[in-house]
């Protein structure tokens, strides 16, 4: 969970921590290398707890791929359908309004 509890962030893990992060933390912590998007050749590196992370089945392919498109791509083993999402969804805009809205497509 990165950057706060309730909010993950997915990245790539580069490696171990340090030594002395790893004794401040009292756990083992690992470094992980947050790319940006849609350029994932940059980014920023973050030492997290090991026990605060989550082993993605995921190729190195296709983090790009869900990283270059902003997290449109998801892989399709680790897709969630859309009806598992709920109601918190917004429809989709149309010409700026929410498709959902009454008189939308001249209907009433």
């Amino acid at each position: 969970e990165y950057p706060r509890k309730g909010i993950w962030t997915v990245g790539l893990v580069t490696g171990t921590s340090m030594r002395r992060i790893k004794d401040e933390a009292g756990a083992p912590c690992l470094s992980v290398f947050v790319p940006s998007t849609p350029t994932p050749f940059t980014g920023f590196t973050v030492t997290v707890r090991t026990e605060d992370t989550i082993d993605l089945p995921i190729s190195v392919d296709e983090a790009i791929r869900f990283f270059i498109t902003g997290g449109v791509l998801v892989p399709e083993h680790q897709s969630v359908p859309d009806r598992d999402l709920g109601a918190s969804v917004t429809p989709p805009l149309e010409g700026g309004r929410i498709a959902s809205e009454e008189g939308e497509n001249g209907l009433s």
